[in-house]
């Protein structure tokens, strides 16, 4: 056996054990329990239909009201400082994702806020510790709450009203909750999935605009970071392939390889490939 091989046999054992303590810790927590046990009304509820996901790479500069009128049609998720979107002000996705790691602090209580502005309609998903925070907002009970503590080793669910698994990635995340809410066909924009390699900008919005904090920019990090999230992504293709879900990456120059690459012209004129 490599030294490769023997880390990451040992690395999966530590896991394991981590996610057994955090499932005991789970069955403790009576009020997260409760919260996150509410999301069983998503369980199936958009069974069949068509999902798009949209990151927040650069590449969304590209798309115009052709594209966005075409997603409106459908089920869509966006993530995080998508709101800072001003093309299109007329869009509003179905579902906002918003579990940076900062999204549990009072740095995010502001961008709640400008979220909550421009999408009123829209229901946010957030990390269960953001709650006192969302609560300021007047969401009319429009909010899923996660609890993600458990870590994929050789496998990942999709089951929201649980302690749920890390992704380490919002579109991940996203990607889970469609798959929970019965989704037939994810399509995902955005998702460039390379700011490892590029000193550009790696989101279609201004950096300064962004979060106002130190981000690591490390070689090493960077590329340590998305190892751990591509493997994931691979569970998460595994995931779907078992549950018959197909997921095509329209994002033509992205570096995720966990899905196929498709085009959106393809998608609307119906040629999208099955594999």
């Amino acid at each position: 056996m490599s030294k490769f091989k023997l880390k990451d046999t040992i690395d999966r054992l530590i896991y394991r054990g981590f996610n057994i303590l955090s499932e005991l810790l789970f069955y403790i927590k009576r009020n997260e329990r409760a919260l996150v046990a509410k999301n069983v009304q998503y369980k199936g509820k958009h069974r069949g239909e068509k999902f798009f996901i949209l990151g927040n790479g650069p590449s969304l500069n590209t798309l115009n009201h052709q594209y966005y009128d075409y997603i409106s049609k459908h089920i869509s998720f966006a993530v995080n400082l998508f709101y800072r979107n001003d093309k299109f002000p007329e869009f509003e996705p179905t579902y906002y994702a918003m579990v940076d790691p900062l999204s549990i602090t009072k740095a995010y209580e502001s961008m709640y806020t400008e979220f909550n502005d421009k999408y009123k309609n829209s229901t946010l998903i957030a990390d269960y510790r953001a709650k006192e925070l969302v609560d300021k907002l007047d969401r009319r009970n429009r909010s899923i709450y996660l609890y993600s503590k458990k870590f994929p080793t050789d496998h990942i669910e999709c089951d929201i009203s649980s302690n749920s698994f890390i992704t380490m990635n919002v579109v991940s995340t996203c990607i889970l909750t469609a798959i929970y809410m019965g989704a037939k066909e994810i399509y995902l924009l955005g998702t460039d999935y390379n700011s490892f390699a590029s000193r550009s900008d790696v989101h279609f919005y201004k950096e300064e605009e962004g979060l106002n904090r130190k981000i690591e920019n490390r070689l090493g990090y960077q590329l340590k970071y998305y190892h751990i999230t591509t493997e994931f992504h691979y569970l998460i293709a595994k995931l779907a392939k078992k549950k018959g879900v197909k997921i095509v990456n329209l994002c033509e120059t992205s570096l995720l390889d966990a899905y196929p690459l498709g085009r959106f012209e393809d998608l609307m004129n119906n040629i999208i490939p099955n594999e």
